[in-house]
């Protein structure tokens, strides 16, 4: 294919890594658990603000299913700041 071809066409988007922290958790927590994390993740308030912080979040997951992971790595995955591709 000549670059004039190429240039026609969009290139297509790299895979930005394997999947992070949180991406491993949504994969190995139940299916109702799972869309439910995600939904804490992107809950937000009247005015825009989260409901869920990350912190509280984190909490959560270390009492209810004994699994550790930091506060602000969900703020992290939360903000497209990781390089999973489960967002």
């Amino acid at each position: 294919m000549s670059l004039a071809e190429a240039r026609t066409m969009a290139p297509t988007p790299a895979k930005k890594g394997p999947t992070c922290t949180v991406g491993l958790i949504l994969d190995v927590l139940p299916e109702g658990e799972s869309e439910a994390l995600v939904a804490m993740m992107d809950e937000r308030d009247s005015i825009g603000r989260r409901t869920w912080q990350g912190k509280d979040i984190a909490g959560l997951l270390a009492r209810e299913h004994d699994i550790a992971v930091q506060g602000e790595t969900i703020n992290r995955h939360r903000r497209g700041g990781c390089i999973c591709e489960s967002r």
